[in-house]
């Protein structure tokens, strides 16, 4: 009688999945050295009708991602400066530095869609990943930059000095025209007169004696107003006296108050054409005003027929100057010079 086995005495056997991990030449050579041989797993036959296919599973080995060499935005190499410089998000992803600067303080990545600021920016020092050194490029780009800068700016300073130059140019040709004028009416000064009447004007430019209009014109003495101007409504305006050293005219005049009558003159800027303070003096009418002929000291002397000479200053407008306030005199006074003669008499 033929016994039937018990499975449960029959022996278990267990199916181990191993993970081999092959060595490269270099390692396998220094085991070896050191003492370990290098054997491959022991191969275990087993009995299909024993192994039940749910109870093995199948392991599917996924490769390590290779890290690429590239840009997964640009596909451009790696830098180790300037604007394409490797770095990463806090998710982990590559990217030049220039693609995340785009985004702004807060922006997503461009490859998972992560949610990321610009604090989260990470340059990397990669020893793994090779980059192309750019440092040589970006310092010649950047040398580049600022020799376009100095070129604009010396174009600049050029084109400024061109025009200061023919400004300078056109000055010396007006000049040198006006000098030409002058020696020929400085030449037709002391040349003689070739007719009654009329003076002779040699041009510079023309010894033979040949009239020059611009010269004839300032030697025959041409005169056209520029600007008139009223001084007094009833006139009366007598005398005259020019000191050119402060560029006034002292005009006589009578008083236009009629609270206070009488006689003074009128001081006029020469070079504004413009009336200035009138300065009242005498009660009668100015005969003669003057001022010394070479003492350039600001003081004019009125000669009135109410029988006075009075000194006035022009700088402080005060009239009587120190010690020399007026002078009275038995007669009316004519004339400036035959007083200071009595008065020395």
């Amino acid at each position: 009688m033929s016994s039937v086995s018990d499975p449960e005495d029959e022996p278990e056997f267990v199916a181990e999945h191993r993970l081999v991990i092959p060595l490269d030449e270099e390692e396998a050579e220094d085991e070896g050295k050191a003492g370990f041989e290098v054997k491959p797993p022991p191969m275990v036959q087993l009995d299909a009708s024993l192994v039940d296919e749910s109870e093995v599973s199948t392991s599917t080995f996924n490769p390590l991602p290779v890290l690429t060499q590239t840009c997964s935005i640009c596909f451009e190499a790696w830098t180790t400066s300037g604007a394409h410089r490797i770095c990463c998000l806090r998710c982990g992803h590559l990217f030049g530095k220039r693609w995340l600067a785009t985004q702004g303080r807060v922006g997503k990545c461009p490859q998972c869609n992560a949610r990321a600021h610009a604090k989260d920016v990470r340059v990397l020092f990669c020893k793994k990943i090779k980059a192309v050194d750019t440092t040589d490029r970006d310092r010649a780009l950047c040398d580049l930059d600022s020799e376009r800068k100095l070129r604009r700016k010396l174009e600049l300073e050029l084109s400024e000095f061109k025009f200061k130059y023919q400004v300078a140019s056109d000055d010396a040709i007006r000049l040198r025209d006006e000098l030409s004028s002058l020696r020929a009416v400085l030449s037709a000064v002391q040349t003689p007169r070739k007719r009654p009447g009329a003076f002779a004007s040699v041009s510079a430019s023309d010894p033979e004696g040949t009239p020059d209009p611009k010269c004839q014109k300032m030697l025959t003495g041409s005169y056209e107003i520029i600007k008139s101007m009223l001084l007094s409504p009833t006139g009366r305006c007598r005398v005259v006296a020019a000191c050119e050293y402060i560029n006034l005219l002292c005009v006589s005049q009578p008083s236009s108050n009629p609270l206070f009558k009488g006689f003074g003159f009128r001081k006029v800027h020469t070079g504004e054409l413009r009336p200035l303070k009138y300065i009242h003096l005498h009660s009668q009418p100015i005969r003669d005003l003057a001022l010394h002929p070479e003492h350039e000291d600001g003081i004019v002397a009125s000669a009135s027929m109410d029988k006075s000479l009075k000194l006035t200053s022009l700088l402080v407008d005060q009239v009587g100057y120190p010690d020399l306030q007026r002078f009275q005199g038995p007669h009316s006074v004519v004339a400036i010079a035959s007083a200071m003669r009595l008065l020395q008499v």
